[in-house]
């Protein structure tokens, strides 16, 4: 022992760091769990330090290890990072004692938040045969005091290292091993402190040199030093008498403190001496004993020579006030160090590093490298998936969360289920089998479901026929000249019955008149523009008077306003029906349109409602319209009872024969539209009712019913009507897009989706940018789902394409 005194305190004993061996004791191993690390595309290493101190943490002294009970030592315990490279791929691996797992992994999940972090096999690291292996070691060349560069404004030695990868060739790999063991603060604040003092008498060091060397040199500087070097090197032992005098904490605090109050000076010294702030931490840091290792594996001699010093030539940019070197070993010291790095039973020599240096050495690669070099990632920053979207129904795709693929859906409450979705995609982007796929999965949900198609051959109705059963399907091919439904609204028209009051047929007419308005528009008429005021005026009062008879047609409407004989005839049964008073508007404006002689009519003044006759004129020139307009009301079709029934309707308005003019087919389009919007409406009103969803594929190319949708969209919701909007760009929808977007959407951007449309949503996009849109690769999506009045956002791979579907 030796007697220590300070001045103004008490004498007390300082125990010498006695070591003896171990004798008679059963060294234990410590069960250890492998975690392989995928990086998220935002990782950051700039708080890498807190997981280095971490480790430092799960220090334990000799007498914590030593179970006297059971003559059990357990051995220092190390934590190991693995960085393992092959054909432009890299893999990273921390393999952590199971006693201390909760501690390192959620540190871990705190730095690296998003990341992956999965519990694997120790195999996954892979074998490295030995007869094709080289193995080199790394150690800091000079004193252990002096520090490498710890800035976290660089990704070195990764930047350089990564770049191996994609010169190795098939077969070839490489493993950086790098085993930690946690030192004692206090204790390496000591050897610090003496190394600082060798270093200001002028003495040289090089660790580059190897054991034997060192164990030569030592011999001949005197039998005391080589003792030393057995008993480091060849024996295990702990502190016998640690701790005996004065109570671990209090002499810990004690002492650091001591060195604290010296800081300031040391700071001066070292500035003096030309050393680094990073050195000046280090010597009173949280330290761990670190061994690195490279193992290079190739067919090739000389490659896997030239692989593992390209490696090790990447820490040479972390040079600082130190360097990491290479050390070589003999062939048969290689294979001994491999067996060891493969069973994780590495013996660190003094090679100390501080936490802020380790945090160097285990950094993962940040998004630039990720996309440098096509590294495995995770792409969604979204880090949790809202139960909201898990449970089940119509798939919105499968998410990568923490390396597990998750299957992700649209909410199944009816609220959002009536919310507008829209898919954006450049061409090939997957937005036709995405659509296939979300009627199909909202057809097994038991919703009522519309296709209403009108490009090429309407393949996604097609596809549907096959794999929903007939008996849920209906199917309306708009091109079948002999089974042409008449321009009519039957399922309101046959609510007009002897029965029904005065205010019920005159709420069904108006309703009707508004359905003709909109069918007229379809139609454009240069020569006339638009319709006036005064000509829907006169348009109206024909279908009020038209429609409160039952098995009334659009094409009746047509007729009393043309023909001056039927419209005497309908504003008869109109007076006649008791609905109006005798002075009503409709007549006055009925009567305004005779052509008169000498006070009798003798036909009609079209200068009145020439922009209206132009646009009748115009639908008949097409023969499929001409021959609906002729064709007597029909109720073979009933879409309130299919849509209750939960039916598949399809609508085929395919792009061939009589259907070639997109004008006619936007025409079409809007009446089976307007026909649907009014049984939903005519629907009583509740939450009972079952939800229909309904699919416009392509929406820009009708425009005359994107204008109807801009107007009523805002009422979807309401009438339990999901809409579902596929685009090329956002701009496609004109008029609609505002409507949509104040109602409340969900988006899902697929590849390919343009530039512009995310610069227009990159507020509703965050945290997602810009990049993150255009990097989208094929068959991705960035959604941003609508769930209860909140965004989820994420990105996600889209369902699989079906056996069922053509492309």
């Amino acid at each position: 022992m030796s007697i220590n005194k300070k001045e103004g305190e008490r004498w007390y004993l300082k125990p010498l760091p006695i070591k003896v061996p171990v004798v008679g004791f059963e060294l234990m191993d410590e069960e250890m769990i492998t975690l392989k690390i995928t990086p998220d595309y935002n990782v950051s290493n700039t708080d890498n330090d807190a997981i280095s101190k971490a480790i430092a943490s799960t220090y334990e002294t000799p007498m914590d290890r030593l179970n006297i009970l059971r003559s059990q030592y357990k051995k220092i315990r190390q934590t190991h990072f693995d960085i393992v490279l092959a054909p432009k791929e890299a893999a990273f691996y921390m393999t952590i004692s199971k006693e201390f797992a909760d501690l390192i992994e959620s540190k871990m999940e705190t730095v690296w938040k998003g990341c992956a972090i999965q519990r694997v096999e120790r195999s996954d690291l892979g074998n490295f045969d030995i007869d094709k292996t080289e193995v080199c070691e790394l150690v800091l060349r000079d004193y252990n005091f002096k520090s490498i560069s710890t800035s976290k404004g660089d990704l070195y030695p990764l930047t350089n290292m990564l770049g191996i990868t994609r010169d190795l060739l098939e077969g070839e790999r490489i493993r950086i091993h790098i085993a930690m063991q946690p030192m004692k603060r206090r204790d390496w604040i000591a050897v610090a402190k003496d190394e600082y003092k060798q270093f200001e008498k002028g003495k040289v060091v090089d660790k580059q040199i190897t054991d034997a060397q060192k164990a030569g040199m030592i011999f001949w500087q005197g039998l005391e030093m080589a003792a030393n070097l057995y008993i480091e090197f060849k024996m295990l032992f702990f502190e016998c008498i640690l701790g005996l005098f004065m109570p671990e904490e209090k002499k810990e605090k004690h002492e650091i403190a001591i060195t604290i109050n010296s800081l300031e000076e040391i700071k001066e010294n070292n500035m003096l001496k030309g050393l680094s702030n990073e050195t000046t931490y280090k010597m009173t840091s949280e330290a761990i004993n670190v061994k690195m290792n490279i193992i290079s594996q190739s067919d090739s001699k000389e490659r896997r020579k030239i692989n593992m010093i390209s490696v090790a030539n990447s820490y040479k940019d972390l040079q600082g006030d130190n360097e990491v070197v290479v050390r070589n070993l003999s062939e048969k010291k290689q294979k001994k160090e491999l067996a060891r790095i493969e069973n994780f039973r590495i013996t660190p020599k003094k090679n100390v590093f501080s936490d802020r240096e380790v945090s160097k050495l285990i950094q993962l690669p940040q998004k630039t490298l990720q996309e440098e070099y096509k590294l495995d990632r995770i792409d969604t920053r979204e880090v949790d998936i809202v139960e909201e979207l898990l449970q089940g129904g119509i798939r919105a795709g499968v998410a990568e969360l923490k390396g597990k693929d998750i299957d992700v859906f649209h909410p199944r409450d009816k609220n959002s289920q009536g919310r507008t979705w829209i898919i954006a995609s450049g061409q090939g982007g997957g937005k036709t089998t995405l659509g296939k796929n979300i009627m199909y999965d909202s057809y097994k949900m038991g919703n009522a479901n519309i296709v209403l198609e009108y490009l090429q051959n309407c393949q996604i109705c097609r596809d549907l026929q096959k794999v929903i059963p007939a008996e849920d399907l209906v199917v309306i091919n708009a091109d079948d000249m002999d089974n042409l439904a008449a321009l009519a609204y039957p399922e309101a028209s046959q609510r007009i019955t002897d029965e029904a009051d005065k205010w019920e047929k005159l709420k069904v007419a108006n309703m009707l008149a508004h359905q003709v308005k909109y069918l007229i528009d379809t139609v454009s008429d240069e020569k006339s523009g638009e319709l006036t005021n005064r000509m829907t005026r006169f348009l109206n009062s024909a279908a009020m008077a038209v429609f409160i008879h039952p098995s009334t047609t659009v094409n009746d409407v047509f007729g009393c306003l043309r023909d001056h004989n039927k419209r005497q005839g309908w504003v008869n049964l109109a007076r006649k029906s008791g609905l109006f008073e005798k002075d009503d508007e409709i007549f006055y404006d009925l009567e305004e349109l005779d052509k008169k002689d000498k006070g009798r009519t003798i036909g009609t003044r079209d200068d009145l409602i020439a922009g209206i006759l132009n646009r009748i004129a115009a639908l008949t020139m097409d023969v499929t319209i001409k021959e609906m307009l002729r064709k007597p009301i029909s109720y073979e079709h009933d879409f309130i009872k299919y849509i209750e029934e939960g039916k598949t309707i399809l609508i085929k308005i395919p792009e061939k024969d009589n259907l070639k003019n997109p004008s006619v087919r936007d025409t079409i389009s809007t009446y089976w539209f307007t026909r649907i919007w009014l049984c939903l409406q005519m629907r009583e009103q509740g939450s009972h009712n079952r939800m229909c969803k309904i699919l416009f594929d392509e929406i820009e190319n009708t425009p005359t019913l994107t204008e109807f949708i801009s107007h009523h969209v805002h009422e979807f919701r309401r009438h339990q009507l999901g809409a579902i909007f596929t685009v090329h760009y956002m701009e496609q929808f004109k008029k609609l897009l505002t409507p949509i977007m104040n109602v409340g959407m969900s988006i899902q951007f697929l590849a390919g989706a343009g530039e512009q449309v995310y610069k227009n949503f990159l507020n509703l996009m965050q945290p997602f940018t810009l990049e993150d849109g255009l990097n989208l690769k094929q068959f991705q999506a960035l959604n941003i789902i609508n769930y209860g009045n909140q965004y989820s956002r994420f990105i996600a791979w889209l369902p699989p394409k079906p056996e069922w579907a053509e492309d």
